[in-house]
């Protein structure tokens, strides 16, 4: 039965197209085909103009001065050196055009007192303010478009596909670790990342500071993954009675820069975030699953226990514990007091707690199947009984993976964080034999140290592509003493 929301639908045929139209509204669609064939002309084009400081120039010479591409060629910070350059370029502008970036007018013979053949010249579009270089701290898009547009985002969007057919992290597919392990082992990209996410958070934020009224009353802000503080140096430059506590991984605080009213905190955001009157986050939630940010405070790792990492997952879980004093609860050393005892309500409280962190830290697609159980005791243990396995097929397994890891066109930086978990792995289920005087820095202890480090350096040289490190390895081989790890990643850089 149809309801008044339910009309019959009509169809009105569209009218027919004589020969003409039909050939015209052809070509029209071909052409169309034509443009998406090339579409990744205009952003490849854009990054060469910015890299090239071409918006920088046109920009430079003021509003309203058209220049040829000539003019701005002998103008660029880096002259070319190929004789070629400004007819090259001025292929490129056309094409900018053609997206409103810049605009183009053509000089006849004599005007302006150019003397010769007709000319293009081209001056900057509106838009070009958005990503001019951030010399005077407003803020600009250039640097986030260059961070789109580097080789590790296209490797990514390259395995888009493995996303649908096997759900995937596309970003792990490409690099062999997710993303922000990659930052953490790559400074170049790292670089090209921090400031990316600075100058276009301060382009946004001055824009919200001349609205926004909300930090009037508060005394202490604290910023969640603030990186390296650039919001809350722009916060507390209008408001300086605000106490800014910028938060975020010991890594990335390390070349973060002062700002008055600005204390560095490192930590962790899923264990424990510092107290203030308010908590700032910006383009953080969206890196995580909803069952993190549900409640950042009741994420105690971010390892999760996915079937095949126990041992890893317990190791970060008992420091974890250990640090927040409450091993005994799943040693079972701290048994359940009596009902009506002082200690019974709060044991319970602790307990409950306890149980929610470890279940926050199963991955959700084997949280389903876990047990339910009253104590995190009980539930630590049917977790060591369904996933601890043997020592010995995982350390076959680490090890003739690491025998078998190559670089393989990754980055050197890639390859090398590739290496680096795997040997962090290695290190929970054969760690270095304890020095029996309990000295961590004794003689033994150094030379277990040295030999394990002897090792690392010969598979990371090992892996190297040999096109391109062969000479480079055989001298680094051949030095006496061998190099630590450390020195001949330097030395590979």
């Amino acid at each position: 039965m149809s309801t008044h929301l339910q009309e019959p639908i009509t169809t009105c045929p569209e009218p027919a197209l004589n020969k003409e139209d039909q050939e015209a509204d052809e070509r029209m669609v071909s052409l169309h085909a034509e443009s998406i064939v090339n579409t990744v002309a205009f952003p490849m084009v854009l990054k060469a103009a910015l890299e090239l400081g071409v918006i920088d120039t046109i920009a430079a010479a003021g509003k309203d001065v058209w220049l040829s591409s000539y003019e701005i060629t002998v103008s660029l910070p880096i002259k070319p050196m190929n004789p070629e350059a400004s007819v090259l370029l001025d292929r490129m502008l056309r094409l900018l055009v053609s997206h409103s970036i810049l605009k183009c007018r053509a000089i006849e013979t004599g005007e302006n007192g150019r003397a010769g053949i007709t000319e293009r010249v081209y001056a900057a579009e509106p838009v070009c303010k958005f990503f001019l270089k951030d010399s005077n701290g407003s803020g600009s898009l250039a640097a986030l478009f260059l961070l789109f547009h580097t080789e590790v985002h296209f490797k990514t969007w390259d395995n888009l596909k493995d996303v649908i057919l096997e759900g995937k992290d596309a970003f792990i597919s490409a690099q062999g670790m997710k993303l922000f392990d990659y930052i953490n082992s790559d400074a170049q990209f790292a670089r090209v990342f921090h400031r990316a996410m600075s100058e276009s958070a301060t382009m946004v934020m001055k824009k919200v500071l001349e609205v926004y009224k909300g930090f009037e009353d508060v005394h202490t802000l604290v910023d969640v993954g603030g990186a390296t503080g650039t919001i809350l140096g722009l916060i507390t430059s209008k408001y300086p009675h605000i106490k800014g506590v910028n938060f975020d991984l010991a890594q990335v605080l390390t070349n973060a820069p002062s700002y008055p009213g600005v204390e560095h905190v490192s930590g962790d955001m899923f264990i424990e975030v510092p107290k203030g009157d308010a908590i700032f986050m910006k383009w953080i939630l969206h890196d995580w699953t909803d069952e993190h940010c549900a409640d950042p405070g009741n994420i105690i790792s971010t390892v999760t226990l996915n079937g095949t990492n126990y041992e890893r997952w317990a190791k970060v879980m008992r420091n974890a514990f250990h640090a927040k004093n409450k091993l005994n609860f799943i040693d079972g050393l701290l048994q359940r007091p009596s009902p009506g005892t002082d200690h019974y309500k709060l044991w319970g409280i602790i307990n409950s707690m306890m149980v929610a962190w470890i279940l926050n830290t199963i991955d959700p697609d084997l949280r389903s199947s876990v047990s339910c159980s009253d104590t995190a005791y009980d539930l630590w243990q049917s977790l060591k009984e369904r996933f601890s396995v043997g020592n010995d097929p995982l350390l076959y397994e680490l090890q003739s993976s690491l025998n078998e890891c190559k670089q393989e066109g990754l980055s050197v930086q890639s390859y090398y964080g590739k290496l680096k978990r795997m040997w962090d792995d290695l290190e929970d289920y054969d760690p270095l034999p304890p020095c029996c005087c309990g000295n961590t820095r004794c003689a033994q202890q150094l030379a277990h140290i040295a030999r394990r480090d002897k090792e690392r350096m010969s598979q990371f040289l090992m892996g190297l592509d040999g096109a391109r490190f062969g000479a480079t390895r055989s001298n680094i081989l051949a030095m006496s003493p061998s190099p630590s790890l450390s020195a001949v990643y330097s030395l590979i850089q």
